[in-house]
């Protein structure tokens, strides 16, 4: 190859090598500007994502302080309903205490009326005794009838009575005449101390199948009997006067009072003192 060509081939080389260099150079910037975009692109979205999460914390920071801000309102509320409550509790306590007290009041006040009225009761009965036993006529008996048949059935067991009938107020038969037997009688005496000396005697018709008691309320026999028939075979009870005693088995006698009614008849006690009639004969 000639100098020249060598030359000139030298040349085109050269150029070609700086075409390259000029094309890596424009490359290498290329790059440089995309990289600084990138680095300027994420500053950009670093800050965006920085307001962004203060953004979202403030709203975040609002809706609790909102929420909290509802909870204590309901908790005061709940607070403010629960202090009420306390308080209508408190005066329904009272109210209820207060009802309890007037109703043991007037429970106690019950009680003493309706002993009253039992005594009262009993007492309009001193001069009365109730005969069973006595044969009943089938024709019917008249006031006068009875009355004759009670003197004379007293008079001949009982010595030196010498009943008449003019010393009985007035005696019948109670209740509806029946097939079952002979109906009670009630004979209501003029003098007390005839009553009181038939009564005393009443022992001599043992064996007859007569039986003469006093006159009863029936809140008062019905306690007699629950003495009678609930306590053991060596205690027994009785009533003198229109009272009711009790004996023990050691022999000690005590007066059964109006307060100690509702240990002899337990639940019935209540049924017997506040039905309808009160005190029925």
């Amino acid at each position: 190859m000639s100098d020249r060509q060598k030359r000139k081939t030298t040349s085109s080389t050269e150029k070609s090598d700086d075409k390259d260099t000029s094309e890596m150079n424009d490359i290498l910037k290329k790059i440089g500007a995309i990289e600084d975009s990138v680095n300027k692109n994420n500053q950009t979205l670093r800050a965006t994502i920085k307001d962004l999460m203060l953004e979202l914390k403030d709203d975040l920071v609002k809706s609790v302080e909102k929420k909290i801000e509802v909870i204590e309102c309901s908790l005061h509320e709940a607070l403010t309903e629960n202090e009420n409550l306390k308080a209508e509790l408190k005066r329904l306590e009272h109210e209820i205490n207060e009802s309890h007290r007037r109703t043991r009041q007037m429970g106690n006040l019950i009680l003493s009326q309706s002993g009253q009225m039992n005594d009262f009761d009993q007492y309009g009965r001193m001069n009365n005794v109730r005969i069973n036993g006595i044969p009943e006529s089938q024709d019917g008996e008249s006031a006068e009838d009875m009355t004759k048949t009670v003197v004379q059935v007293l008079n001949n067991n009982i010595k030196d009575l010498n009943l008449k009938p003019t010393d009985i107020d007035i005696s019948h038969r109670l209740g509806k005449k029946h097939s079952r037997g002979h109906r009670q009688i009630i004979v209501k005496f003029i003098s007390r101390h005839t009553r009181d000396r038939v009564i005393r005697n009443r022992k001599l018709f043992k064996g007859q199948k007569i039986f003469i008691n006093e006159d009863l309320t029936k809140l008062n026999q019905t306690v007699l009997t629950a003495i009678r028939t609930s306590t053991p075979v060596d205690e027994t009870g009785w009533s003198w006067d229109g009272k009711i005693y009790h004996k023990t088995a050691n022999g000690q006698i005590s007066l059964v009072t109006f307060d100690d009614y509702s240990s002899w008849l337990g639940h019935e006690f209540d049924s017997q003192l506040f039905n309808s009639q009160r005190f029925p004969s």
